[in-house]
């Protein structure tokens, strides 16, 4: 995390500053507080921050003072500098003295973070640009971002020649999770797999390792040689701690031009990590041969509209869930027949609402996006967005047709269908997609009664059923009502009817 330092010798501006700053969201900390350029000094020798939000008019040592220091004793320091005057003369001082932001008072909240975002992005670069050559990485990098590659550009930066040909090969190294992950310990841990030095590694943002290997190419009876991704596969899967770290290798690509190809398929290739938890590594060899299958779910549409316009959530889950389970199911599936089949879903809900045309294209458009995919991190997630489209939608149609009623009707009928299974207010909730307080609420409301005791009535009228009929043993009868314990179920039954089930059976 990036620990920031406020210096500032008004207390109240510290203090709003401090409020301001979205710690959580810049992956930051509090490293303290000092109310002049001295006391800042001793802070910076004891928790040495990574970030200064300074002013620039203190008492004792100035802001002036302060740059100075940290310029000559701690550079690896972005400082931003806040003042409340707009002074030429400060505002040189910090440019010459290396600010990342010169932020005039009174500050703003969205300026403040965008000004720490970039230190932090600075301090990132700076601390983890590794491999042979940190130019090479940098514009390698810029490529990946949108910048044209200009070969002769590059010879600037690597040791190869401009008349020979070379294949060039891209991993990316991410978190299952999508979380940072620990770069600097991570590229510490790959230097020890075998050939590592044969490749270039970087990172420039907390989420992710690029990894680039290339070598001489020698015509097309040449075999790709990727003995360097092999060793840190195995190093990943054998010496990792943390089994939710992934790797991504690109297609292997002819000359440094198509380098972003690699790099694009690397990612192509990790976004499968949502369709397979087990695996750690995912090569664009394999991801590109899997098999294409479709499911015509048109033919689904009638029923599945029913149930959404006649405000049936339980129903409507039934099929979106039964649905994605036979995609699911498919063995080696390709991500692509996933995306045209929810694309399929969301387009069926479009025949009963052409209002959500524009939330469903945006949806769809992202959903195209390596990055966007990534972040679902399972198959389970991007279900969850389908669902939820069209139940808010049944939802909506259960309210206008009085849902109560329906849906109560509906839990009513589970309810005497399954009295002898183990059944309860959770359970019935799950199974409607209901909140359980929300439920209990409206059944209440409905019946006058809670779920525990209308299950309990049901069970204790179908006990009094088959004691009537005098050949079957009464534990029998517990056992056959949902009773698993007989003492409860005669205590129980007690209760209710005034009669233990022995003297009710005699009456």
């Amino acid at each position: 995390m990036y620990k920031i330092l406020v210096v500032d010798d008004m207390t109240l501006i510290r203090k709003g500053i401090i409020k301001m700053i979205d710690w959580e969201k810049l992956n930051s900390m509090f490293a303290g507080e000092a109310e002049n350029g001295r006391k800042a000094i001793e802070l910076i020798k004891n928790v040495n921050p990574d970030i200064i939000i300074m002013d620039m008019r203190m008492p004792e040592m100035d802001g002036t003072a302060l740059l100075k220091y940290i310029s000559k004793n701690s550079p690896h320091i972005q400082t931003i500098v806040i003042s409340g005057y707009d002074d030429f003369e400060y505002a040189q001082q910090a440019i010459k003295n290396g600010s990342i932001d010169y932020i005039l008072k009174p500050v703003n909240s969205e300026e403040l973070n965008n000004s720490i975002k970039k230190a932090c992005e600075v301090i990132y670069k700076n601390n983890y640009y590794t491999g042979k050559n940190k130019l090479a990485c940098e514009y390698f990098y810029q490529v990946f971002h949108g910048k044209d590659l200009n070969l002769k550009e590059l010879l600037k930066y690597l040791d190869i020649s401009e008349l020979k040909k070379y294949k060039v090969n891209v991993a990316v190294i991410r978190h299952r999770a999508n979380i940072a992950i620990e770069a600097e310990v991570l590229q510490n841990c790959l230097k020890q797999a075998d050939n590592y030095k044969e490749a270039m590694t970087f990172s420039i943002n907390p989420n992710e390792i690029i990894i680039i290997k290339y070598c001489e190419y020698r015509g097309e009876t040449d075999i790709p040689e990727l003995s360097v991704f092999l060793d840190i596969e195995n190093f990943l899967i054998n010496n990792l701690k943390d089994n939710r770290i992934i790797m991504g290798i690109g297609e292997m690509c002819i000359g440094f031009e198509n380098v972003y190809n690699s790099y694009k398929t690397s990612y192509e290739s990790l976004v499968y990590c949502i369709l397979d938890e087990k695996n750690h590594i995912f090569n664009y060899s394999n991801t590109s041969l899997r098999n294409q299958y479709y499911i015509n779910i048109e033919e689904y549409a009638p029923e599945l509209l029913a149930n959404v316009t006649s405000g049936n959530i339980s129903g409507t889950a039934a099929i979106v869930n039964s649905l994605f389970d036979k995609i699911i199911s498919k063995d080696n599936i390709s991500l692509d027949c996933v995306i045209l089949f929810v694309s399929d879903f969301c387009h069926i809900l479009l025949k009963i609402d052409t209002n959500i045309l524009d939330e469903i294209q945006n949806f769809l458009k992202k959903l195209r996006s390596a990055e966007y995919i990534f972040t679902f991190q399972s198959i389970e997630n991007i279900k969850r967005v389908v669902f939820n489209l069209y139940s808010l939608k049944a939802k909506k149609y259960n309210d206008e047709q009085g849902g109560k009623v329906s849906i109560i009707s509906n839990v009513i009928n589970f309810i005497q269908k399954n009295y002898s299974s183990e059944i309860g207010l959770e359970e019935i909730s799950k199974l409607y997609y209901i909140n359980p307080s929300y439920l209990s609420k409206i059944f209440k409301q409905e019946t006058e009664e809670n779920i525990s005791g209308y299950i309990t009535k049901i069970r204790i009228e179908k006990a009094k059923v088959l004691l009537k009929t005098g050949n079957i043993k009464i534990p029998n009868i517990a056992q056959m009502t949902g009773f698993n314990d007989y003492i409860y179920f005669y205590k129980v039954f007690k209760k209710v009817t005034g009669m233990t089930p022995k003297e009710f059976k005699e009456s």
